[in-house]
């Protein structure tokens, strides 16, 4: 039991690790317990703009042990309680967006487990490459990988976020344009 509970937690933080080394806002978990929101224990999280992105990892022991429907329903049962509990937490309360992952150390999702993750609240399944991909593409560009997860998950800036950018004025007649 010792050694599950160990790779566990050795998974947990390097799902956490790659959050804040991402860039990711207000990164935590990875440690047991002692980390909760709504009260439930979370594995990983990690913020960016208004959106909060919730991870449960889980290892191929852990998977085996039940089924990924069921894991799948338990995350779907604690969301409520979960976004909630960010609401009354003096960090975590402004986001009000939360995208749910559940990411599988050595395991294949079949079709089937895709297919109930879409249906309803929707789950966001991956395997160990996803954690793979994404420190590579870290090791290349840095932070920027960042947004290539953001854009793989389909979380978008927020409307109120003001965006920044450099743009050329030039005049046409007396029209201003601007190129960017």
């Amino acid at each position: 039991m010792p050694s599950t509970i160990n790779s566990s937690l050795l998974w947990e933080k390097k799902i956490v690790s790659l959050l804040e080394d991402l860039g990711f806002e207000d990164v935590n978990g990875a440690r047991g317990e002692n980390f909760q929101l709504g009260g439930h224990q979370i594995d990983a999280c990690g913020g960016f703009s208004d959106t909060l992105l919730v991870v449960e990892c889980k290892t191929t022991q852990e998977l085996k042990k039940t089924t990924v429907r069921k894991v799948i329903d338990e995350i779907r049962g604690k969301r409520f309680a979960i976004n909630s509990g960010a609401g009354r937490d003096s960090i975590y309360q402004k986001y009000n967006r939360f995208f749910y992952m559940l990411i599988g150390q050595n395991y294949q999702f079949t079709l089937a487990d895709k297919g109930h993750a879409m249906t309803g609240s929707k789950i966001i399944l991956h395997d160990d490459s996803f954690h793979d991909y994404y420190r590579e593409l870290y090791k290349k560009i840095g932070h920027y990988a960042k947004f290539d997860l953001l854009g793989e998950l389909g979380v978008k800036r927020g409307w109120k976020e003001n965006i920044q950018t450099i743009a050329l004025k030039s005049a046409y007649g007396n029209i201003e344009l601007f190129q960017f």
